[in-house]
C-alpha cells in the first residue's frame, strides 16, 4: 500500500515537472526566436511547441493523475509523505533533460526541413529565371531577326515561323504583332481561346499603360499574369519592334504560367507542397486537390526577372508528414525521458524510504540498547536516582520535543517528590518537591490521586495548575501529560510526567513511549522498594541468626563443658555411664557443627559481596592452602589445568572451590589415595563450564534431585561424618553467580561437578 502511494506521488511530481519544463522551454523559445534567424521565415518553432498532439498526450497523462488524487482527497486517504530533496532534484533535471531533447530535436527537424526547402526553393528558383529568360530570348530573336531583314515577314513566312514556335514551346499560347494603337496587325493562336484572352488584356487600362511603357523601352518584358474566370492565369511577353513603318509596334506572345513551373517543377518536390504567387493571385501550385488541407508553410523566395514581375515562391509541408520525419521521434524520446524520469524518482524514494527505515531501525536498536541498559541497571542494583535520570535522558532523547520528570512518593503516601528531572530548572524543581497528592494539584498530583493519565494541553488557563502558572511561564512550558506509576499490586509508587513548550499532541509513537517509560519507571521504582523490603529482612535474618547462633551455642558449650569435665571423673562410672557421656559429648558436637553450618547457608544470601574480577587460579590456590593438612592426610593427588578470570563475590567463590574439594578428598574409596581434577571446559554454546572429578564412591544419578538439598545424605555418619548441607551451599552460591550446577556420576565410578556459567563471564 505504502509503495503505491510513493509511485503515485512520483508519477503526480513527474507530470508537474513536465508541465513546468514545457512551459519554460516554449518561452524561452518565444524570447530567443525573434533574435534568431532561421534559414526560412515561414515555420516558427514555437508552432511545434505548442502542437496539440503534445497538449493531448501530456492531458491524458495528468488526468488520471489528477483524478486519482482527488478520488483520495475525497475519500479522505493517508496524506503523501513529503519528498525528499534528492528525488525531486533527480526528478526535476530528467524531466528538464527530456524536456530538453525533445525541443532541441524538433529544432534539429525543423531546421532540417527548413533547409531542405531552401535547396528546393533555391533549385526551382534557377530553374523558373532560366526557364523565363529562355522565353523573352527567343521571342527577343524572332524580333531581332524581323530587324535584321529590315521588314516584317510574309504571312506565309509568319504563320510558318509562329507555328514552329507554338509547336515547340506548348506553354505558349499564342504570339501576335500589336501596332502603335494596339490594334493586332498578326497572330497565330493555339486555341481559339487565346484571342479572348488577348483582347481582354489589351482592354485593361493598366495593361495598355505597361504596353506603352514597353513600347518606351528596348527591352523584353513580362507582363503581370491576368487570369480569365475558369482559366489559369497568363502572362504576356512583350518586345518593341524598330522597322521601318511599324514605329510603336510590338511583338507579343502569351505564356501559360501553369504550364511553365510545371515543366520546371516536374516530379521532384519530393513531399513538398510548391505554389507561386504574384501578389494576391495564385499562379500555380503542386497541391491536388485530394491533398490534405493541413499544411503548414515552410519557406519563402522571390523570384523574377528585372523584365519581369515579382513573383513570390512558396514551400509548404503536410502536418503529418512533418511528425513523420522526427517529430514522432522527438516525442518518443520525451515520453522515455519522462519514464526513465518517473522510475528515476520512483527508486530513489525506495531508496529514501528504505534508508529511512534502516535509520529507524538502527534508532530502535539503539533505543532497544538503551532499554536493556535500564534494565541492567535495575538487575545490578544500581541508585534509583541514577537510572531514573538516565530513562528520562532517554526519552528526551528518542523525542527531543518533550521534557520529562519522575515523582516519587514519601513515606506518608500523601506527597510526591523528585526522582529525577534532568532537563526542569532547580526552581521548577524545589517548587515541586513535596507536591501534595490531590485533584487540583496539577497534572502529577492529579493523576497520582485519581490513578489515571491526566492531560493538560494549555497550563496557562488550565484551572488545576492554580498557583503554578507562574512557575510553569518561567519554565516556558505549555502543556504536560501526566501518568501514575503503579506496582504490581495497584498501590502507588509516583508519577511519569513529559512536558511540551509548545501544543502537544498525542500519537500512537508518543503513547507507546510513554507507556514504556512508564513501565521501565515502575518497574525501578518497585525493584528498589522490593530491594529494600529484602534487605530489610535480611538484617533481620541476620539479627535472628546471630542471636538463635548465640542462644544455640551457649547451651552447647556449656554441656561440652560439663562433659569434658565428667569425663575427668568417668574412673567413678559404670560402663554404662561412660557411654551416655560419650554419646552426649558426641551430640552437643554435631550440633555446633550443625549450626556453624546453617550459618553459612543462610550468609549466602545475607552476607553477599560486590562481584569483583576474580582470578580462579589465584583463589584455587588459596583454597588449597587452606585444605593443606586435609590434603597431606589423606595423600590426596591434585590435577589443575589452568582456569579463567571471572566477575563474582570473592569469599563464595572461595568457599565453593572449598565444597567441592572437601567433598572430593571426603567421599574417597577405602585402600584407595584420592585422585581428585579441576580443569575448564569450552561449550559448543559458547558457555564455559568449571569441573571437578574425582575418583571416589560415587553415587547413583537417580539421587541427583537430593544430594543438593539441605541436610541429604547418601551414607552414615560413620561411613561419611558431615551434616549434609556442603551441596546445597554449592548450589546457592552457583545460583547467585548466573551458573548451572550439575553432576555425573555411577556407584564406584567417581563423580563428576560440573558449573556452567554464561560466555560473558569468561576472560
Amino acid at each position: 500500500m505504502k509503495n503505491r502511494h510513493l509511485i503515485f506521488q512520483a508519477y503526480l511530481y513527474t507530470l508537474a515537472f513536465t508541465l513546468v519544463a514545457v512551459a519554460v522551454v516554449s518561452l524561452f523559445d518565444l524570447l530567443v526566436q525573434p533574435s534568431t534567424h532561421l534559414p526560412t521565415s515561414g515555420l516558427g518553432r514555437q508552432q511545434l511547441l505548442s502542437d496539440g498532439s503534445l497538449l493531448a498526450i501530456l492531458s491524458l497523462l495528468l488526468l488520471p493523475g489528477l483524478g486519482a488524487w482527488l478520488l483520495q482527497r475525497q475519500s479522505g486517504g493517508p496524506k503523501l509523505p513529503p519528498c525528499d530533496r534528492r528525488t525531486l532534484l533527480a526528478g526535476a533535471l530528467g524531466v528538464l533533460l527530456s524536456t530538453l531533447g525533445w525541443y532541441l530535436l524538433n529544432l534539429q527537424n525543423i531546421t532540417l526541413i527548413s533547409e531542405q526547402s531552401q535547396l528546393l526553393l533555391n533549385r526551382i528558383k534557377d530553374s523558373a529565371e532560366d526557364t523565363l529568360a529562355a522565353r523573352l530570348a527567343l521571342i527577343r530573336r524572332m524580333a531581332e531577326r524581323w530587324e535584321n531583314i529590315g521588314s516584317l515577314p510574309s504571312n506565309s513566312f509568319w504563320q510558318l515561323e509562329a507555328g514552329s514556335y507554338l509547336r515547340d514551346l506548348p506553354d505558349l499560347g499564342l504570339i501576335a504583332i500589336v501596332d502603335a494603337n494596339l490594334e493586332v496587325r498578326r497572330n497565330e493562336l493555339r486555341l481559339p481561346a487565346a484571342r479572348l484572352w488577348l483582347e481582354e488584356f489589351l482592354a485593361d487600362p493598366q495593361r495598355r499603360a505597361w504596353l506603352h511603357d514597353v513600347r518606351s523601352g528596348r527591352t523584353t518584358r513580362l507582363s503581370p499574369a491576368l487570369a480569365r474566370s475558369g482559366n489559369p492565369p497568363q502572362a504576356l511577353i512583350a518586345v518593341p519592334l524598330s522597322l521601318p513603318g511599324a514605329e510603336g509596334w510590338l511583338l507579343v506572345a502569351s505564356l501559360a504560367v501553369n504550364d511553365t513551373l510545371h515543366r520546371v517543377l516536374g516530379d521532384h518536390l519530393g513531399e513538398f507542397v510548391f505554389d507561386v504567387h504574384e501578389g494576391d493571385l495564385l499562379l500555380y501550385t503542386s497541391l491536388d486537390n485530394d491533398s490534405p488541407g493541413d499544411i503548414i508553410p515552410i519557406g519563402l523566395q522571390p523570384l523574377g526577372l528585372p523584365q519581369t514581375s515579382a513573383w513570390t515562391l512558396r514551400t509548404h509541408l503536410d502536418r503529418h508528414h512533418i511528425y513523420a520525419s522526427g517529430q514522432y521521434l522527438a516525442l518518443l524520446v520525451l515520453l522515455c525521458g519522462l519514464a526513465l524520469s518517473f522510475f528515476l524518482m520512483v527508486g530513489l524514494r525506495l531508496a529514501w524510504r528504505a534508508q529511512q527505515q534502516a535509520q529507524r531501525l538502527q534508532e530502535q536498536q539503539q533505543y532497544d540498547a538503551a532499554q536493556r541498559r535500564i534494565m541492567g541497571m535495575i538487575s545490578t542494583m544500581q541508585p534509583l536516582e541514577q537510572i531514573l535520570r538516565e530513562l528520562c535522558l532517554l526519552i528526551e532523547q528518542r523525542n527531543p520535543q518533550v521534557i520529562c520528570s519522575v515523582l516519587l512518593v514519601d513515606d506518608s503516601r500523601q506527597r510526591l517528590t523528585i526522582g529525577a528531572a534532568p532537563r526542569l530548572g532547580e526552581r521548577y524543581n524545589q517548587a515541586v518537591e513535596g507536591l501534595r497528592i490531590g485533584e487540583g494539584m496539577g497534572a502529577c498530583g492529579s493523576a497520582a490521586f485519581l490513578r489515571q493519565p491526566v492531560l493538560v494541553a494549555d497550563i496557562a488557563n488550565d484551572p488545576r495548575w492554580q498557583g503554578m502558572h507562574q512557575l510553569a511561564a518561567e519554565e516556558g512550558l505549555h502543556a504536560c501529560w501526566s501518568t501514575p506509576l503503579l506496582a504490581g499490586d495497584g498501590s502507588l509508587l509516583g508519577t511519569f510526567a513529559i512536558y511540551q513548550r509548545g501544543p502537544l499532541r498525542v500519537d500512537n509513537t508518543l503513547e507507546e513511549l510513554v507507556a514504556t517509560a512508564s513501565q521501565l519507571a515502575a518497574i525501578a521504582i518497585e525493584h528498589r522498594n522490593i530491594l529494600a523490603e529484602l534487605e530489610r529482612s535480611n538484617r533481620e535474618l541476620q539479627e535472628f541468626a546471630f542471636v538463635a547462633s548465640h542462644d544455640l551455642q551457649e547451651p552447647l558449650r556449656k554441656i561440652q563443658t560439663f562433659a569434658e569435665r565428667l569425663q575427668t571423673r568417668a574412673d567413678t562410672l559404670d560402663e554404662q555411664g561412660r557411654d551416655y557421656l560419650t554419646r552426649m559429648s558426641s551430640a552437643a558436637t554435631r550440633m555446633q557443627a550443625l549450626i556453624r553450618d546453617l550459618l553459612a547457608y543462610s550468609r549466602v544470601a545475607t552476607r553477599r559481596e560486590p562481584f569483583i574480577r576474580l582470578e580462579l587460579d589465584r583463589v584455587l590456590d588459596e583454597v588449597l592452602q587452606d585444605l593443606e593438612g586435609t590434603v597431606e592426610s589423606s595423600s590426596a593427588q591434585i590435577e589443575r589445568e589452568p582456569l579463567p578470570t571471572i566477575d563474582g563475590d570473592p569469599s563464595q567463590i572461595r568457599q565453593l572451590l572449598q565444597n567441592l574439594l572437601s567433598n572430593a578428598i571426603k567421599f574417597h574409596k577405602p585402600g584407595q589415595l584420592p585422585n581428585i581434577r579441576i580443569y575448564a571446559e569450552n561449550q559448543p554454546t559458547g558457555e564455559w563450564s568449571l569441573c571437578v572429578s574425582d575418583n571416589g564412591v560415587g553415587f547413583d544419578e537417580k539421587y541427583l534431585d537430593r544430594i543438593f538439598n539441605p541436610f541429604q545424605r547418601l551414607h552414615s555418619r560413620q561411613e561419611y561424618p558431615g551434616t549434609g548441607i556442603g551441596l546445597a551451599i554449592v548450589k546457592k552460591i552457583a545460583e547467585r553467580h548466573f551458573a548451572r550446577l550439575s553432576a555425573s556420576s555411577q556407584p564406584g565410578g567417581g563423580a563428576l561437578f560440573r558449573l556452567t556459567f554464561p560466555a560473558s563471564d569468561k576472560e
